[in-house]
């Protein structure tokens, strides 16, 4: 049997064949695509910090409160907690316990981008901006000087 279709590269061009979208479009859905799969890992990892900061509330109480070292303990055992029960992967649970004990001491004032937060007032250490948090957040670079550090106000 004879094969007598062309292959050319150009054949669908040369047609107007219009049923491909333009590079450009291609590369707009996909960046698309990749924020909100971006949004939605960050919405579970604030949520998987609430649940770790309200399992923490639940040990302290238990333990009935006190210090630094019975709040470590109580971060811990919230850890080991939701990693049992398959909520937070370990590199995740050191993660989030992390920033957990962070928002706790109020010596630590300083944040970056990236990082998860309770709510409360940071300044942008770059101009001076201030972000207000009602909830738990990842924190974004500064709206006006896209810097990436800030601190933590009283």
């Amino acid at each position: 049997m004879k094969f007598t279709e062309s292959w050319s590269t150009d054949s669908a061009a040369s047609r107007g064949d219009t049923t491909r979208p333009a590079r450009g479009d291609v590369n707009a859905r996909l960046l698309e695509r990749v924020r909100a799969a971006v949004a939605v890992v960050r919405i579970r990892q604030e949520g998987l910090y609430d649940r770790l900061s309200q399992r923490f509330h639940q040990a302290l109480d238990e333990a009935g409160g006190g210090g630094r070292a019975a709040e470590r303990m109580a971060v811990a055992k919230a850890r080991e907690e939701l990693v049992a029960a398959a909520a937070l992967t370990p590199a995740q649970g050191e993660r989030l316990a992390g920033f957990l004990l962070r928002d706790l001491d109020r010596t630590d004032r300083r944040r970056r981008t990236g990082d998860i937060t309770a709510s409360g007032t940071l300044a942008c250490m770059g101009c001076g901006f201030t972000l207000k948090f009602r909830d738990t957040a990842t924190i974004p670079p500064c709206p006006k000087c896209s810097a990436t550090g800030f601190t933590r106000s009283a």
